[in-house]
């Protein structure tokens, strides 16, 4: 089944731009201008059919709610402050099936999971921990949520 994905903080598309071959409707939030050039660059290198399924939703991801609105997965990679508090609380409320959290930052992390998992509609059913830049404390760790 192909899904309905939202992403935010999506940077240049690595993530989700990887997903298109998955996705019905890509749904694509950034707020920065260069990051935003470059996920355009990346998205005109696909063909017409993934580019007609792309949506991108610029500015900061707290503005950008309505790329979560029917959304069956949304990633989020925040930057180390964590999720956007609009975002945060949308998500809490108003769950997708699938949340897939990409964070550079454990406490933010923490912090975000217990504001997510507050309301009793999502729950943490993993977490993985990448070390993507050895020989360094530098750790992502992806957590994954569903729906309860």
């Amino acid at each position: 089944m192909r899904a309905r994905v939202a992403e935010f903080y999506a940077g240049v598309g690595a993530i989700g731009l990887s997903l298109v071959d998955h996705a019905c409707e890509l749904r694509m939030n950034e707020v920065n201008p260069h990051a935003l050039t470059g996920l355009e660059l990346g998205i005109a290198e696909l063909g017409p059919a993934y580019r007609a399924a792309i949506t991108v939703v610029p500015g900061p991801a707290g503005a950008g709610l309505r790329a979560a609105s029917g959304a069956d997965v949304v990633i989020a990679d925040p930057p180390r402050k964590g999720l956007d508090p609009e975002l945060r609380e949308f998500l809490a409320d108003e769950p997708p099936e699938r949340l897939l959290y990409v964070s550079c930052a454990l406490e933010s992390l923490r912090s975000d999971v217990s504001r997510l998992t507050a309301p009793g509609k999502l729950r943490l059913v993993a977490l993985t921990a990448f070390n993507l830049m050895p020989f360094t404390e530098h750790v992502e760790t992806v957590a994954r949520f569903e729906r309860s």
